[in-house]
């Protein structure tokens, strides 16, 4: 019922609304049941992937070869963080959402690293990614 929005995230949809979604997809199996063929879905799905990034690292080598000094530059990313320059709200009595705090930390990082980012995908209404 609430598909197209970004409103089902972070909030509860209500017992009414579970009862309509699971109707829309015609889904009879009891909370946390999972049929076996979904199980099989997953499992093809997990064995194409393998596929695809051992196609990813190939097309890596190759961008390797064409540009050294960028792919030195991501494969030398240091994912440790360097907070000392982070502008954090400390005891602040303005009340903050996790996740528009969040989005201010993150958008201080992605200014300090260029290969650091993040996203939602629909999210972004509730999470504002930076």
């Amino acid at each position: 019922p609430l598909q197209g929005s970004s409103k089902v995230h972070g909030a509860a949809i209500g017992e009414e609304n579970v009862a309509k979604t699971r109707d829309f997809y015609h889904w009879p199996y009891q909370p946390f049941e999972i049929p076996k063929d979904v199980y099989d879905l997953f499992n093809d799905s997990h064995q194409a992937k393998d596929r695809y990034y051992k196609s990813w690292q190939e097309s890596f080598q190759l961008y390797a070869e064409a540009f050294p000094r960028l792919a030195e530059q991501l494969e030398n990313n240091d994912s440790t963080l360097n907070t000392d320059n982070l502008k954090l709200a400390e005891n602040n009595d303005q009340e903050l959402a996790t996740r528009v705090s969040s989005s201010e930390v993150m958008q201080q990082i992605a200014d300090q690293n260029r290969t650091f980012w993040g996203g939602s995908a629909d999210l972004s209404s509730s999470t504002r990614p930076i």
